[in-house]
């Protein structure tokens, strides 16, 4: 099956999706952590989260060219 630029596009905006819903997700799971190292470590998923959702946008905005 060819990857064409629409069927990437289409895949990079899935990805963009299921990270803005991971970003949520661990927000709601670090306003319920119990303790602070847990805390770190989600507040660190985030922060990973939002890194890869800067990567995934920079292709989207290659895609577009």
């Amino acid at each position: 099956m060819e990857v064409t630029p629409e069927r990437a596009r289409k895949s990079l905006k899935g990805q963009l999706h299921e990270c803005e819903d991971r970003i949520a997700i661990y927000r709601d799971l670090l306003a319920d952590a119990p303790d602070i190292k847990t805390k770190w470590a989600i507040k660190d998923a985030i922060e990973a989260m939002r890194e890869h959702r800067v990567t995934i946008e920079q292709a989207l905005d290659d895609h577009s060219h």
